[in-house]
């Protein structure tokens, strides 16, 4: 069993590694928010839905059920959902969500975080409307207490949304312009992770992180004590100010 990191309710867990390996990869898209930069030129009130324990809400194929067992110390549990942890997990539930919500343009969903955005608020009381009678239609659930309905800004998916358009939350900007020097390779791996997410947002990204992300060639997952040469140092430097300088 596992803590979820936001409201500490627990959920079971297992290693399916060996059954990953085994299984044949779904190459279905998971969106990118920039993919719906364009629908938000013009709106003015924003809506964000959270499905509740998404995954649990596909059932398992009646063949594959043992596959999914579990042992505890109260005996051995199937899922009869699908749950985390599963290969493609991710991928099976954008396929569903895309189908629910297909032909409603002022929609996106990135598995199961749903951002609605409207141009005025009568728009989007029939947008929200049309949103809600498809995920009723396909039996889908939402987490009300972390909905939040008709805001002129909201934080979704590590971005701010509101009349401007798309830009960073600014504590994930001052967490990655103070982010220390890296003295292991996790760290430095912690660190592109990071400032990755917002390459769109950073002139030649690319170029600029090229470096560090050589430096990590052939290394695999090992985790060793790094020290950053002179040149190495200031391109870090000069890609953490790269981001914080853009949102100034």
């Amino acid at each position: 069993m596992v803590p979820k990191a936001q409201d500490g309710a627990w959920r079971p867990c297992r290693d399916y590694r060996r059954l990953n390996a085994q299984t044949v990869p779904d190459k279905y898209p998971v969106p990118n928010l920039a993919d719906f930069a364009i629908s938000l030129q013009g709106a003015t009130v924003f809506t964000k839905i959270d499905l509740r324990k998404a995954f649990y809400q596909i059932p398992v194929a009646e063949e594959d059920v043992h596959k999914t067992a579990i042992t505890t110390p109260f005996g051995l549990f199937e899922f009869l959902r699908m749950p985390f942890g599963l290969r493609n997990a991710a991928q099976s539930f954008q396929r569903l969500i895309d189908e629910a919500l297909r032909g409603i343009p002022h929609s996106f969903a990135c598995i199961d975080y749903l951002l609605i955005a409207s141009a005025n608020m009568d728009d989007h009381k029939h947008h929200v409307t049309q949103v809600f009678e498809r995920l009723d239609h396909y039996g889908l659930k939402i987490n009300l207490d972390k909905c939040l309905f008709a805001v002129p800004k909201l934080n979704f998916l590590g971005f701010v949304i509101d009349n401007s358009g798309i830009t960073p939350i600014p504590e994930k900007v001052k967490a990655i312009s103070e982010f220390p020097e890296p003295t292991t390779l996790r760290e430095r791996r912690r660190y592109l992770g990071l400032i990755n997410y917002y390459r769109q947002f950073i002139s030649k990204c690319s170029q600029i992180l090229a470096p560090l992300i050589d430096l990590l060639r052939g290394q695999g997952k090992r985790n060793v004590t790094i020290k950053l040469a002179n040149e190495t140092l200031a391109i870090f430097i000069n890609s953490r100010n790269a981001l914080a300088n853009f949102t100034k």
